[in-house]
Order: C-alpha cells, then sequence, then structure tokens
C-alpha cells in the first residue's frame, strides 16, 4: 500500500515576517531559521476588514477554508456553539492518528 505525503501545519498567530526576517538575519532565531529553511512558508493576507482579524474569527477561516462573510462565527457566537464550528477530526486527534507525538 502506498502512503500519501504528509502535512504539518504550523500556524503562527502575531507572527510579524518583517521583525522575524529581521532577527533570522541577525542571528538570534537559529532554530527558527532552521525550521524556515527546511519547509515551505507562505505568508497569507486575511483580506478582511480590522474587525475581523480577532484569532478566533481567522484560525476558523484558515481551517474550513471560508471567510468571516460565508461562515460567520465571532467570539461571542463560538462560546455558545454546542457543536463544533467545523465538522470533521481534530488536529490533534489527526496528528496523533498519524503516528506523530508531541515531545
Amino acid at each position: 500500500m502506498t502512503r500519501e505525503p504528509s502535512v504539518l501545519l504550523l500556524e503562527f498567530n502575531e507572527l510579524c515576517p518583517a521583525l522575524m526576517d529581521r532577527w533570522i538575519e541577525e542571528g538570534k532565531l537559529p532554530n527558527f531559521q532552521a525550521l524556515r529553511t527546511a519547509s515551505q512558508v507562505y505568508t497569507t493576507d486575511a483580506e478582511e476588514t480590522e474587525a475581523n482579524l480577532a484569532p478566533e474569527i481567522q484560525w476558523i477561516t484558515v481551517h474550513s477554508g471560508l471567510s468571516y462573510a460565508e461562515h460567520k462565527i465571532s467570539i461571542s457566537q463560538k462560546v455558545m456553539l454546542s457543536q463544533p464550528a467545523v465538522s470533521g477530526t481534530s488536529c490533534p486527534s489527526t496528528i496523533a492518528e498519524s503516528g506523530f507525538a508531541a515531545a
């Protein structure tokens, strides 16, 4: 049986690419530089208004692929929901089922 390629998605919230670049160039973040060098790195534009940039909105956008206008889940709605906002297996469960473990 051929195994499908695996993907590990690391998300860094509130990370400033310009500052990270500067500190890497200054040699202050050697481990982060090694991670970035060995990875495919993408900087995204949320294409949202400032009011919709809260992490509680953006995480749902990233994981569902839907804009806020499509998922309409805000901080207060997220707390009130009794069902997960996005159906499917959670990220930790998926990682564990793939044979990875947190160290």
